[in-house]
C-alpha cells in the first residue's frame, strides 16, 4: 500500500488498510491498474497507472493552469473525482477499454483528461493528455430551462431576471462566447444539445458551493463499461442552500453528463436557493396584480399506489404588494397560511383588472393537480402572517416525489436499485432497468431509462443505504437499513408476561419485492448494532456492509456468513474497485 496507509485489520480472506493522513495523499479513485491520490488539502491530484501500489508519477496541481476557466483558482479544491471507463471513438461497440479521471471542483465545475481532439469524434490521443484537462458539460433535463436576464429568452432558457449575476454564467463557456478559447479543437459546447426529439439545456446550478455540487455521490456511484450514473448527495436541508437532487449519467467518461431524474422538494426545508431580488424591476407591482397558491405533492400511499394527481393546490389569497428590495417580500390582503419552506406559484389574479407585466415573469398561471405548469415556483421564508419573503425554488417542479438526498445506487445484473432518504415521503426505492449487456448494443447517456418507484407506503422498506434485487423467483430484495425505529413486529414473550417491545430495524434485511410495502415481512440477514452507510456487492458474490461508527461486515457468499471487524471510523464513500481491493471512503479493503 502507499506510505500513508497502515493496516488495521485482518482476517482469513482480507486485510483492511487506512489512510494515516501522515502520507502525501489518500486514494480517490481506482479501477483496474489506475489509481488517483488526492492531497489532504484536496488541490493536488496523483495518478499511478501502474495500481495502487505503483508509481504515482504524473501530478497535478489543481490550480488554472491545469485546468482552465476554473472558479476561484485560489480557493476551490477538490470536491471529488471518479476514474471511468470509456470507448475512445466508439462506432459500434463499447468496451470501456480506456478511461478518464473526471474531476469535480467544489464549485460545480466538472473537468476531464484525455480531452477530445475533433468535433465529430475523439480523435487521436497525444502523448501527456493524461494530464491535460478539459472542461466538462452538464446536460439537464429537457423540460428544465436555463434563467437568463433576457425578456426575449426562448427555447433552452427562460425569462428570470432576480438572480445574482454569476447564475447567468455558463461554465463550461458557451463555445459563441467571445472569450471561448478552442484548445483542443473539439468545438466545445453549445446553449443547449438536440439528439432525436430532445433538446438538452446546460444544467443550472443555484450556488457554485461545495454543498450545491451535483455531481457528489455518497453510495451513488455506479461505473460502467458502457454507461456510468451517479446519485446527488448533499445535506439539501440548510437555509438558503438548496441543491437539485438528481441522477446523472455519461457514456464517454465523463466529458458530457445528462440529468436522467430530478426529485422534488418535500416544502418543508428551508432548502432555497438564492434570494429573489427585485430592486431593479423598472415599475412597482400594483395592488392585486397576483394571488398566490400553495403547491404541495401527492404522494403515493398504502391506499392509493398510483395517484392520479401529482400536487394539491391550495386556495388563492390575493397579493396587495411586492415589494422591490432583496430579498422581495409579499404582503397578502388576508392570512396566508403558509409557513416557512413552502412552495407557492404566484398567478394572474382573475378578480381583478389590475396588471404588473413588470413582473409577469413570476407567474405560473398553468400550473395544476397534474402538472408543474411553466415550472416557476418559490420558496417562502414567513415574515408574519400576511407577509413573506421569496426565494428561489431549485428542485424539480414537475415531480411530485420528494427526496433530500439520494442514498444509494447498486448495479444488478440488469439495471440499478436506487435509494433515497430519508424516510417516507422521502424514501423510495428505484428498479432503474436496462438488458444493454452485449458489446455490439450500445446503451447511451441519452437514452431512455425507465425509473420504476418500487415502494410506495408509510409502512414499508425505506431509508435504505444499499439495496440490490435477486433474479430469483421472489425478486428477492436485500438492502441496508439507515435506520433503527422502523415498526416490526413485537417479539413474542413467555405465557404471563404483559410487556411489549420490538427490536430494532438496523442491519441488512431480507424479503420479497411483493413485500416492499411491508417491513415486518423482511428479515435481517446480518444484524448489525449501527444503522448502515454503505452496501454494495462486488465481483458477483461478495457483499460489503459498513455502519455508520465504523462496523464492517463482508459476506463471501451472499449473505449466508459473515465476517466482520470494528474500524475506528466511518467507510460510506465508494472510490472504485479492481479485483484485489475495494476503496471506501479511507479504507482499502484487500482481499487474500
Amino acid at each position: 500500500m502507499p506510505s500513508s496507509y497502515k493496516k488495521v485489520a485482518e482476517r482469513e480472506r482480507y486485510e483492511v488498510w487506512k489512510y494515516t493522513s501522515n502520507g502525501s495523499f489518500a486514494i480517490r479513485g481506482v479501477r483496474g491498474n489506475i489509481a488517483v491520490g488526492l492531497s489532504e488539502k484536496k488541490r493536488t491530484i496523483y495518478i499511478s497507472t501502474t495500481g495502487i501500489n505503483g508509481e504515482y508519477d504524473t501530478i497535478i496541481p489543481f490550480n488554472n493552469t491545469n485546468f482552465p476557466n476554473l472558479i476561484s483558482s485560489g480557493t476551490s479544491y477538490v470536491e471529488t473525482l471518479f476514474v471511468l471507463p470509456w470507448t475512445r471513438n466508439r462506432t459500434n461497440a463499447q468496451g470501456g477499454n480506456q478511461w478518464r479521471l473526471v474531476v469535480v471542483s467544489s464549485t460545480g465545475q466538472v473537468y476531464h483528461n484525455f480531452p477530445s481532439r475533433a468535433i465529430d469524434s475523439d480523435g487521436a490521443e497525444v502523448d501527456g493528455d493524461i494530464a491535460r484537462f478539459d472542461e466538462s458539460v452538464i446536460w439537464d433535463l429537457p423540460e428544465r430551462k436555463y434563467p437568463s436576464k433576457n425578456p426575449l429568452a426562448s427555447g433552452a432558457e427562460y425569462y428570470f431576471p432576480c438572480l445574482p449575476d454569476s447564475c447567468y454564467e455558463h461554465h463550461p463557456l458557451l463555445n459563441t462566447d467571445p472569450n471561448f478559447i478552442d484548445t483542443y479543437g473539439n468545438g466545445g459546447f453549445g446553449l443547449s444539445k438536440t439528439v432525436g426529439s430532445n433538446t438538452y439545456p446546460r444544467f443550472y446550478i443555484p450556488k457554485r458551493i461545495n454543498s450545491c455540487v451535483p455531481l457528489f455521490p455518497m453510495g451513488g456511484y455506479e461505473p460502467g463499461d458502457k454507461i456510468t450514473l451517479v446519485g446527488t448527495y448533499r445535506a439539501n436541508n440548510n437555509a438558503g442552500i438548496g441543491a437539485r437532487i438528481g441522477v446523472f449519467a455519461t457514456d464517454d467518461g465523463g466529458r458530457q453528463w445528462y440529468c436522467k431524474y430530478e426529485f422534488a422538494e418535500a416544502g418543508s426545508y428551508p432548502n432555497w436557493g438564492n434570494d429573489i431580488d427585485t430592486t431593479n424591476i423598472a415599475t412597482a407591482y400594483t395592488a392585486d396584480s397576483f394571488q398566490v397558491v400553495k403547491k404541495t405533492n401527492v404522494y403515493p400511499s398504502a391506499l392509493d399506489k398510483e395517484p392520479t394527481t401529482k400536487f394539491t393546490i391550495g386556495d388563492p389569497v390575493v397579493i396587495s404588494d411586492i415589494s422591490r428590495a432583496n430579498p422581495a417580500v409579499v404582503t397578502t390582503a388576508t392570512a396566508h397560511g403558509l409557513l416557512t419552506g413552502n412552495i407557492v406559484a404566484i398567478q394572474d389574479n382573475p378578480g381583478s383588472t389590475e396588471t404588473s407585466p413588470d413582473w409577469d415573469w413570476m407567474r405560473n398561471d398553468t400550473l395544476s393537480e397534474t402538472s408543474g405548469g411553466n415550472g416557476v415556483t418559490f420558496k417562502i421564508e414567513k415574515v408574519d402572517d400576511t407577509s413573506f419573503k421569496l426565494h428561489e425554488e431549485v428542485h424539480s417542479p414537475f415531480n411530485n416525489l420528494a427526496a433530500r438526498h439520494i442514498h444509494h445506487i447498486n448495479r444488478i445484473k440488469d439495471g440499478w436499485i436506487m435509494g433515497t432518504g430519508e424516510q417516507y415521503p422521502e424514501g423510495w426505492l428505484f428498479y432503474i432497468p436496462t438488458k444493454a449487456a452485449d458489446s455490439y448494443t450500445l446503451l447511451l447517456a441519452t437514452d431512455k431509462l425507465d425509473f420504476h418507484r418500487l415502494n410506495s407506503a408509510q409502512e414499508g422498506i425505506q431509508r435504505s443505504l444499499g439495496c440490490i434485487m435477486l433474479d430469483d423467483t421472489d425478486n428477492t430484495i436485500v438492502f441496508a437499513s439507515d435506520i433503527s425505529n422502523l415498526t416490526r413486529p413485537n417479539i413474542a414473550v413467555p405465557d404471563g408476561r404483559t410487556f411489549e417491545v420490538m427490536r430494532s430495524s438496523t442491519g441488512i434485511f431480507k424479503g420479497k419485492l411483493v413485500d416492499v410495502d411491508d417491513f415486518e415481512k423482511f428479515m435481517p440477514i446480518f444484524e448489525a448494532k449501527e444503522v448502515a452507510y454503505f452496501f454494495k456487492e462486488i465481483q458477483g458474490t461478495t457483499w460489503i456492509y459498513c455502519g455508520q461508527r465504523g462496523e464492517l461486515a463482508i459476506s463471501f457468499n451472499k449473505g449466508v456468513t459473515w465476517s466482520a471487524v470494528d474500524l475506528d471510523a466511518v467507510a460510506q464513500y465508494y472510490y472504485g474497485e479492481n479485483n484485489q481491493c475495494i476503496v471506501i471512503s479511507d479504507f482499502i479493503i484487500v482481499f487474500k
